[in-house]
């Protein structure tokens, strides 16, 4: 991804179909730093230093492209999720929620609404949680995202009936 990055960087490309690379950037440094892969030393500063700028670089840069704004929210959500700062990544889970919703879009929806259950549940807001990650449980189901089905069906404790549905 940094490499593309510096394609991007370095190139004239037409944005609406390079755009998303910022906050799938910024979400993938999030990543290698809340799972210490690649760590040693000083790389955990760097990598949440490098969340922090390609989530600002997402929001500025996915303003005016929709489709891809609304990940950028949530990108952002968790990273201040992470740094322990509660009420603003609550507001950009909800702005995130909101803004997918509007323009339909279905599994950056569930996303959003996956990602802040996980983030209410961390905060002791179960019955709050439990809605969120039902939402996504549900949206999953619909567009058949099955690895987040299953993930939800063993966090929520639902189980299949013989016939295929869930109760």
């Amino acid at each position: 991804l940094e490499k593309a990055y510096d394609l991007y960087r370095d190139n004239s490309f037409l944005r609406q179909y390079t755009v998303h690379l910022l906050p799938t950037l910024a979400e993938a440094y999030l990543y290698r730093y809340i799972t210490g892969k690649d760590i040693s030393g000083g790389d955990a500063k760097r990598y949440i230093n490098k969340t922090k700028e390609f989530c600002k670089k997402a929001i500025a840069g996915t303003k005016r492209w929709p489709s891809h704004y609304g990940i950028a929210l949530l990108v952002y959500a968790k990273y201040l999720a992470v740094l322990g700062k509660k009420n603003r990544a609550e507001r950009l889970f909800l702005q995130s929620i909101s803004h997918n919703k509007k323009i339909g879009r279905r599994y950056c929806l569930a996303r959003s609404c996956y990602e802040y259950g996980l983030f209410l549940s961390q905060s002791d807001a179960g019955a709050s949680a439990k809605k969120n990650l039902e939402t996504a449980y549900s949206l999953f189901n619909e567009i058949g995202a099955t690895r987040y089905v299953e993930e939800l069906r063993s966090l929520l404790g639902i189980k299949d009936d013989e016939g295929g549905q869930t109760s």
